[in-house]
C-alpha cells in the first residue's frame, strides 16, 4: 500500500519520501511511528538504521516488530546480535521477526548458538523458531543437531526434525553427491554414537552410508 501511494504521489510531482519518513520518526507519535519505520525501511539507506534503533525498546509490540524488520532491510549484517535477542523474546511475534531476520541472511554460521537456545529455552515459540533456523543450516552442518531434535518430547518438533533429517539422508547419492567433509563426518559420528540407541531403526540404516 505504501509503495502504491508513493508511486501515485511521485507521478504527481517530486517528493522526497525518505526525508518525510525521517521527519515523521523524530516526533515519535505512536499513531504514525509504525508507518514511518516501515516506510524508512523501504526507502532508506544503511545509515538510517541508527534512526530506527532507539525504538527497539518501545512499549508497543508492533513498533518493536517494525524496528526488527527495518534493521533486517537496512543493515542486517550489523545487527545479528539484536536479531538473536529478538529470537529469544518472550513475545511470540517478536521472536518470529527475529527468526525472519536471521533466516534472510545469506550465511548462517550459528549452529552451536542456535542449539544452545533450542536446548535451554522453556518457551515453545522460541524453540520452534530456533529449530526452523537449524533446518536452514548447510546440509551436513544441520545433521548433528537434527539427530538430537528428532528425539524431542514435542511431537511437532520430532516430525519437523525427522522430515528434515530424512531429506538429507535420503538425498545422499540420489539427488546430490557432495559428501560431508572429514570434520563434518566426525561431528555427525560423535552425535550419532551418543543417540544411536534411541533413534528409529530406519534412521540408523539411512545414516550408515554417510559414516562409512
Amino acid at each position: 500500500i505504501r509503495q502504491r501511494a508513493r508511486e501515485e504521489l511521485r507521478n504527481a510531482g517530486d517528493m522526497d519520501f525518505t526525508s518525510l519518513y525521517r521527519t515523521a520518526m523524530e516526533g515519535g507519535d505512536e499513531r504514525t511511528l509504525p508507518g514511518a519505520i516501515g516506510g524508512l525501511s523501504e526507502t532508506g539507506q544503511p545509515g538510517d538504521a541508527a534512526l530506527v534503533l532507539p525504538y527497539l525498546g518501545h512499549p508497543l509490540v508492533k513498533v518493536r516488530k517494525g524496528v526488527i524488520r527495518a534493521l533486517a532491510r537496512l543493515d542486517p549484517a550489523a545487527h545479528t546480535d539484536l536479531f538473536f535477542a529478538a529470537l529469544i523474546d518472550g513475545q511470540a511475534g517478536i521472536s518470529r521477526e527475529g527468526f525472519e531476520a536471521l533466516a534472510s541472511l545469506p550465511v548462517k554460521p550459528w549452529g552451536e548458538r542456535l542449539w544452545d537456545i533450542y536446548a535451554s529455552s522453556s518457551a515453545r515459540h522460541v524453540r520452534k523458531n530456533a529449530l526452523k533456523l537449524l533446518l536452514l543450516l548447510p546440509r551436513w552442518d544441520r545433521v548433528p543437531y537434527l539427530l538430537r531434535t528428532v528425539l524431542d518430547a514435542d511431537a511437532e518438533f520430532r516430525e519437523r526434525s525427522e522430515i528434515g533429517l530424512r531429506r538429507v539422508l535420503w538425498g545422499y547419492n540420489r539427488t546430490y553427491f557432495v559428501s560431508p567433509t572429514a570434520v563434518q563426518r566426525e561431528r555427525i559420528r560423535r552425535v550419532y554414537e551418543e543417540v544411536r540407541s534411541d533413534l528409529p531403526e530406519s534412521i540408523r540404516q539411512e545414516i550408515m552410508p554417510i559414516l562409512t
